[in-house]
């Protein structure tokens, strides 16, 4: 896993904020197969997404709860908007992977 394993942007636009996200994760299937030994590569994926954003006034409203399986791309970008936010709040991102691991990352939303 790479240091920073979130990556979010969050604007806010016409009423409504955008949010883009990328989530550095390699995604094993559990299908693959190591190219040098041939040893079958464990299925590790994320399999928890969650979205919060955070009010000017402390308070945490959750925007999104997914849960992914195994056909997930590496790498997973994730691209969706939602009605209100406002600029100087902060959207928060948590994941888990089939594999204990967790991370999460946050960013302000702008103007």
């Amino acid at each position: 896993m790479t240091p920073d394993p979130v990556r979010i942007e969050a604007r806010f636009l016409d009423g409504r904020t955008e949010v883009r996200l990328l989530i550095r994760h390699p995604m094993h299937t559990g299908r693959e197969r190591d190219p040098d030994s041939g040893a079958p590569i464990p299925a590790l994926y994320i399999d928890t997404l969650i979205v919060e954003r955070i009010a000017a006034d402390g308070r945490t409203h959750e925007l999104l709860q997914a849960d992914f399986g195994p056909g997930i791309a590496r790498n997973p970008f994730h691209h969706f908007a939602f009605g209100g936010g406002a600029p100087g709040e902060t959207v928060r991102v948590r994941w888990r992977d089939t594999g204990g691991n967790e991370a999460s990352g946050e960013t302000v939303i702008t103007a």
